[in-house]
């Protein structure tokens, strides 16, 4: 059985599907800086964060200028991970606008997205260990908090970074083999 494809009817909902994530992904990357910004100048927000970060004992955290700005710096690591993410996710879908879907450079960027979502586990691990140990790092002896945690967030990132990954390994395989072959031809 041979089914026929509507190539202008795929076409115009790749360009619909485009436009929809291009705007979601320069909003989500807009929101995310507005809100790091807004967390980092709210105490009570950044001291909620820290309590869920910690692990069980002292709720002390004092945040002085310099813990407060060490505390941004790391946390602005992993946050910086998720905007180049969100930037490829643009640029993926701008080239997707301009009829650019199977070629080396789309999985490219389908590759770079699966990687630094991989890059995400370590960083949001590290970054959040930091964070709450430059908070209580003011505290009394015997109050200090080292905290280290791996989850379900950061087992999902493991598996749809190493998936995107292989999905943009895979896309630029057979573009190379689509370009050896028109060469051929």
């Amino acid at each position: 059985m041979t089914t026929t494809v509507n190539v202008a009817a795929l076409e115009q909902k790749i360009r619909a599907i485009s436009k929809v994530m291009i705007w979601l992904s320069s909003l989500g990357a807009i929101a995310l800086v507005a809100a790091f910004i807004y967390v980092g100048m709210n105490d009570d927000i950044l001291t909620s964060f820290l309590k869920k970060s910690a692990t069980s004992g002292s709720s002390v955290y004092v945040l002085t200028p310099i813990t407060r700005t060490l505390s941004l710096v790391v946390a602005a690591l992993p946050m910086a991970g998720l905007l180049y993410v969100l930037f490829q996710v643009r640029c993926l879908f701008t080239g997707y606008l301009s009829n650019d879907v199977f070629s080396s450079s789309a999985a490219h960027r389908l590759e770079n997205i699966g990687i630094m979502i991989l890059c995400l586990v370590p960083l949001r691990i590290v970054s959040n260990s930091l964070i709450v140990l430059l908070a209580t790092f003011h505290n009394p002896p015997g109050q200090h908090q080292f905290s280290v945690s791996f989850g379900s967030p950061e087992f999902l990132l493991l598996i749809f970074g190493g998936m995107i990954m292989a999905i943009g390994w895979v896309m630029h395989q057979a573009a190379l083999m689509a370009e050896d072959y028109r060469q051929i031809i």
